[in-house]
């Protein structure tokens, strides 16, 4: 009886020790799962669709002498970031072009992405019950935080500004005004090249 005992106890302590093992194991191969997929980068489109609005700017941009600062704040949502809050500030000239753009899309978890461009040009439309102004322009991504940390990429802005209650001011049409706090609607759409399995915010 004691020799059965003794083996009883001895296999149950050799179960729980292979236990352990088996678990210290399973949490190596997890980790290591983990960290592979941390390093893997990847290339992948994407498409942000979203708003801003002209907002007082308070703080201190290096714009070009004969240009001016333009603050937009607002939201939306797109792939790898889901919803998304964003700010993009840029120096303005009278002839509508635009540079020294920049743009930080902030996603629900902290996580951000940076934007640049470098250069662009605002122009005119006319035929557009809704919008009075466009721009198409190219934009690279300049890295963030979290999973984009070291993101790189490209790609291209949509964009339609409300500039007016009623349209372009013309001789015929003498009951519009500029609207300060205007609103433009973007898609911004190219490649984006990340590690989305790295650490979050």
């Amino acid at each position: 009886m004691l020799l059965m005992i003794s083996l009883l106890l001895f296999l149950y302590g050799c179960t729980n020790e292979n236990s352990a093992m088996n678990e210290d194991l399973f949490q190596k191969n997890q980790m290591e799962n983990l960290n592979a997929k941390s390093d893997k980068t990847v290339e992948v489109p994407f498409e942000f669709n979203f708003y801003t609005v002209k907002t007082p700017f308070t703080g201190v941009y290096d714009c070009p002498e004969g240009t001016g600062v333009n603050y937009q704040v607002g939201e939306g949502e797109g792939t790898h970031l889901g919803r998304f809050d964003i700010i993009i500030t840029f120096c303005g000239s009278p002839d509508f072009s635009y540079g020294n753009g920049t743009g930080t899309f902030v996603a629900a978890n902290g996580d951000e992405l940076y934007i640049e461009i470098v250069e662009g040009q605002v122009v005119p439309i006319f035929d557009n019950p809704y919008y009075e102004a466009f721009f198409a322009d190219n934009f690279t991504i300049a890295g963030g935080t979290g999973r984009f940390e070291g993101a790189t990429g490209s790609g291209v802005t949509y964009s339609f500004v409300d500039l007016f209650t009623n349209g372009w001011y013309t001789p015929d049409n003498t009951d519009t005004e500029f609207i300060e706090a205007h609103q433009t609607d973007h898609v911004f759409s190219g490649t984006l090249i990340f590690k989305p399995g790295s650490r979050s915010n």
